[in-house]
């Protein structure tokens, strides 16, 4: 049987039994269909893991006794993930599978050539959307840590926060461009800035403040991607990377 995760957030490890309730009582009790006796893996999203033994279930709820709560190792570095808000809701997939990546946190942004706005209004309904996706993600994946997801940030407002960076890295389609593997060579980078544009790639104005703030201009291949498939590649290439020589 595959192992059953439950998200419990931080407040909740207080005591046990704790009563889980809402939508993780749905998913456990009529999509898992737990019952009395089932183990439950349950997770903070900030590395806590406890097991816990189903002790009672209603229509509603369910009880579970947790044992000694765990930490989950802590990778060596942390990827930060800034891009572009695509078209069409595919911002759900990015969050989605660069949670299952293990990036540390997600930056949508506000570019020129962005054609997607986030109003006000909706930004707390979409932030709490893509808190939920990240949560589903860690749940499927088997991760502990879950991604900080930013407001809505402007490209000015980006560019201000790359000297925070140990190492800045934008994905961009015209050169010159440096290897992501030599980058990595020259020291060991533990905080990484990865910068994912929109359709149509950042403009050369964007590029070119990125670069003057310390960012190195990269690639990802010889095709032109898409924005959501640039984003999970980006991820994709980078962790490989870093796990083949994690001293950097």
């Amino acid at each position: 049987m595959p192992r059953i995760r439950c998200y419990l957030p931080k407040g909740g490890w207080d005591r046990s039994p704790v009563r889980i309730a809402g939508r993780e009582a749905h998913h456990l009790l009529h999509v898992l269909r737990v019952t009395p006796g089932f183990k439950v893996t349950c997770f903070d999203g900030e590395g806590n893991e406890a097991e816990g033994v189903v002790a009672e279930v209603t229509r509603r709820d369910l009880l579970l006794r947790l044992k000694g709560k765990g930490r989950a190792s802590v990778s060596g570095w942390q990827i930060t993930l800034g891009v572009a808000i695509p078209q069409g809701g595919k911002l759900d997939q990015i969050v989605n599978e660069a949670t299952q990546l293990g990036v540390s946190r997600i930056i949508p942004l506000s570019t020129a050539r962005g054609v997607v706005k986030v109003s006000a209004e909706a930004l707390g309904r979409k932030l709490a959307h893509w808190t939920r996706i990240a949560v589903e993600a860690g749940k499927q994946s088997g991760v502990s840590r879950l991604p900080a997801i930013d407001p809505v940030t402007s490209w000015s407002g980006l560019i201000r926060s790359i000297s925070g960076y140990d190492l800045a890295l934008i994905a961009a389609i015209e050169g010159p461009h440096e290897e992501i593997r030599a980058l990595l060579s020259r020291g060991s980078a533990r905080t990484i800035l990865l910068l994912i544009g929109p359709e149509g790639d950042f403009t050369p104005e964007e590029i070119r403040q990125a670069v003057q703030a310390g960012a190195h201009r990269v690639s990802l291949g010889e095709t032109v991607l898409r924005c959501e498939t640039a984003a999970v590649a980006a991820v994709s290439i980078l962790s490989f990377l870093l796990r083949e020589n994690p001293k950097g």
